[in-house]
């Protein structure tokens, strides 16, 4: 059984996981688990939880970016942990934060090179935010490219309660994964590597 620590900026991201340990109740998924149960049902469990503002930064021997900090620093607590595999998801928030991108990526590669094969890694960037990746899970065409507010006027339109986690899992648990659009890149790529880590698509 595989042990995965997951981090997320809140509750949509994280469900219970985003409350002190007393609080959470395994029962109460967010988007991240609840991809990763679309992914691969069985063979894996969540062993622990951070939220991206309370991520521990790495404390490194040169200038390093913020997010590339914030990436080791939850790969560290993830190996300390004794989990297998991370798991997060950092919203964009916008093309004006490409370099946000950039260093998440390279704290990635970073913690590949540091770990290797003993923490597997699912992480990335959803762009612009994981409310866009529930479009493209709903089928919707040029995900990436809409602002805030045609994001949240198409979920709307489909039922999804803003903010309300419950009404974002139901998203990911019903979405059709074989329909999701080829240009929605982020979302097919951080299922790419939770597929490499977890198993196979189904």
């Amino acid at each position: 059984m595989k042990k995965v620590f997951i981090a997320g900026e809140g509750p949509n991201d994280l469900g219970s996981w985003a409350k002190e340990p007393q609080y959470r109740d395994p029962s109460y998924p967010g988007v991240v688990e609840s991809l990763l149960l679309r992914v691969n049902p069985s063979g894996w469990t969540v062993s622990g939880s951070r939220r991206w503002k309370h991520i521990r930064k790495y404390v490194a021997n040169s200038p390093t970016p913020k997010e590339k900090r914030n990436v080791l620093g939850v790969a560290l607590e993830a190996v300390e942990s004794g989990c297998d595999v991370l798991a997060f998801v950092r919203d964009r928030d916008g093309p004006k934060n490409k370099k946000r991108q950039q260093d998440v990526e390279e704290g990635i590669r970073t913690d590949q090179e540091m770990h290797g094969q003993s923490l597997g890694i699912i992480g990335g960037m959803a762009i612009e935010r994981i409310e866009s990746w529930l479009c493209a899970l709903l089928g919707k065409i040029k995900s990436e490219k809409m602002g805030t507010s045609k994001v949240d006027e198409f979920l709307v339109g489909k039922g999804v309660e803003l903010k309300d986690t419950s009404s974002m899992v139901d998203v990911v648990e019903k979405a059709e994964m074989d329909k999701i659009p080829s240009d929605a890149v982020s979302l097919r790529g951080w299922l790419d590597m939770a597929n490499a880590a977890l198993g196979e698509l189904i």
